[in-house]
């Protein structure tokens, strides 16, 4: 969101701060930090419901993600198409060319949930910009499950994507731009190929894979010394804007992955992120990601019409803003779908875990435990 406020900025043309190396590099690693936390969460899920079930049930596990995901996705793309563009309020420089001019193909790639290879083949839309790693994840559980089921070496699994990823990106793909292609632009091409990032949800599932069998190498990721060597390199890094050549996301996701490691699994890990606002902040993380553009463009405009053109005012109103829609549209419409999954849930993880415990308490006729303690109780 804060690279998405700035990059909007220069769309409307006000000061701006984008070309600076941190804003300029916050906004692709919050995406390879999600695939990194995804490939672990989803992993560790399925390593449990094989564990617990001796299978892994990919049917059900195709429409927990339906679920989930569909209902708002399909949302955005719809108006985005065919509501935002009849309301002269949401013009945004050179927008509606962008949609008119490639309507019908895109459409057909939107709605076949592939927004990666639109935005590959027709660049950065707005207001369906941040869908591109929506399309990634939706592909990526649709092999994830069937990969984790058939293959037994989950590891050797895991290491062969990720080494077989960067031989092509590193390696493969370069020499064959450079025999055959030296006169072409590669950024097409290139693009579409970072807009698969499978490597880093494997590097991701490498890590819920060793707190999952409760490897000996835990010995040394819980290690105090690596856990502050790993975020003051992070903020560092971050901070800084730094950018490591050819394998950069791969070199922040194996950081993202001992962070969230330690996170999840370390009972001593040197910080922690419990407590009630971040853990509504996550209940809703997927509805701040999906509004964003939208909020923050409404913001943005109402902001510059009023005169206030402060950064930390537009930052903290586009927040705020995208807070209070996220938060609605996950009481009043997701909400709904996400209680469905119960039934078609194995292992109970997340707000589901709630709705679990809450239907056993009803079935028995039983008040429900009120608290977050009485619950986890």
């Amino acid at each position: 969101m804060i690279y998405h406020v700035e990059f909007l900025k220069v769309r409307f043309g006000l000061k701006n701060y984008a070309s600076v190396p941190f804003f300029n590099i916050i906004g692709p690693l919050g995406v390879i930090l999600f695939f990194v936390l995804s490939g672990f969460l989803i992993t560790y899920l399925l390593l449990s419901e094989q564990n617990k079930t001796n299978t892994i049930s990919i049917k059900d596990f195709y429409i927990r993600r339906i679920l989930r995901i569909w209902p708002l996705y399909f949302f955005i793309v719809g108006i985005s198409f065919f509501v935002i563009p009849k309301i002269s309020f949401f013009d945004v420089g050179t927008y509606l060319m962008d949609i008119h001019n490639n309507f019908g193909k895109m459409i057909i790639l939107y709605f076949a949930l592939l927004p990666n290879l639109g935005f590959a083949l027709f660049g950065n839309t707005l207001y369906i910009s941040q869908c591109w790693s929506v399309g990634v994840e939706e592909q990526f559980y649709l092999i994830w499950p069937v990969l984790m089921k058939k293959i037994k070496n989950k590891e050797t699994l895991f290491y062969s994507i990720i080494g077989g990823y960067l031989f092509i990106k590193v390696i493969a793909f370069n020499l064959v731009a450079i025999l055959f292609f030296p006169d072409r632009d590669p950024y097409k091409p290139w693009i579409l190929f970072h807009m698969t990032s499978i490597d880093c949800m494997a590097i991701g599932g490498l890590f819920a894979l060793y707190l999952f069998r409760k490897d000996k190498i835990l010995t040394f990721l819980f290690n105090r010394t690596l856990q502050f060597i790993t975020l003051i390199a992070l903020c560092t890094l971050i901070g800084f804007g730094i950018e490591i050549p050819k394998v950069n996301f791969e070199v922040y996701a194996v950081l993202f992955g001992i962070l969230i490691l330690n996170l999840a699994g370390n009972p001593k890990a040197i910080i922690s992120l419990e407590n009630k606002v971040f853990n509504y902040l996550g209940k809703i993380s997927y509805g701040l990601y999906m509004y964003q553009v939208i909020t923050i463009i409404i913001t943005l405009k109402v902001l510059n019409l009023l005169g206030m053109n402060n950064i930390l005012l537009q930052h903290i109103s586009s927040f705020a803003v995208t807070i209070i829609v996220a938060g609605l549209s996950y009481r009043f419409y997701e909400s709904y779908f996400i209680n469905m999954k119960v039934k078609f849930s194995k292992i109970i993880s997340g707000d589901n875990a709630f709705t679990a415990v809450a239907n056993m308490f009803v079935k028995d006729k039983r008040p429900v435990p009120a608290t977050e303690s009485d619950r986890k109780i």
